[in-house]
């Protein structure tokens, strides 16, 4: 080969890496940007067989049981309970509380929250802020329900873990 050739061949083997390096750039930027499946996701064991679970950014629900009388194939063990997106929560023994945002795209949130039975797997809602607390005492509850705010991401469970033990749970 001659000078002519292999300096040829040398800049088509640096152009090909520049190439390359900027391909994998670009595939690292758009990782940071959008990041990766599961890294913000998180399955937080609430109480018994139920579950909050946030598979993307708006979309943490409450999985549970499925009910009996549900017409669900046997190897269906668990179902959603409250859909998208469940942005407050607190239990006791018996009840399950959840504060949903309906809207969770506006910039305004619309809440409804939901009532969970867990002695006799029912689901009441959606409720008002001011109907919950009511049908919580006729339900039963011997004292109200706090209600924390569910993780963001999953760098957010521990310290939502924190404020579970810190409110007696």
């Amino acid at each position: 080969m001659t000078r002519r050739e292999l300096w040829l061949l040398a800049v088509e083997i640096i152009a090909v890496l520049a190439a390359f390096t900027l391909v994998l750039a670009g595939f690292s930027l758009f990782l940071i940007y959008y990041g990766t499946p599961d890294q913000s996701d998180y399955t937080i064991e609430v109480i018994g067989a139920y579950e909050l679970i946030r598979r993307c950014s708006n979309c943490r629900s409450l999985w549970g049981p499925v009910p009996e009388d549900a017409d669900n194939p046997p190897y269906i063990d668990s179902a959603e309970i409250v859909g998208e997106d469940v942005v407050r929560i607190g239990w006791d023994t018996r009840f399950i509380v959840c504060c949903q945002n309906i809207t969770p795209e506006a910039e305004e949130q619309s809440l409804v929250y939901w009532v969970i039975d867990m002695e006799n797997q029912q689901r009441h809602g959606p409720l008002s802020e001011e109907e919950y607390p009511a049908l919580l005492m006729e339900l039963g509850a011997a004292e109200p329900i706090r209600l924390l705010d569910t993780p963001r991401s999953s760098w957010d469970v521990s310290t939502f873990n924190k404020n579970i033990w810190n409110n007696g749970r």
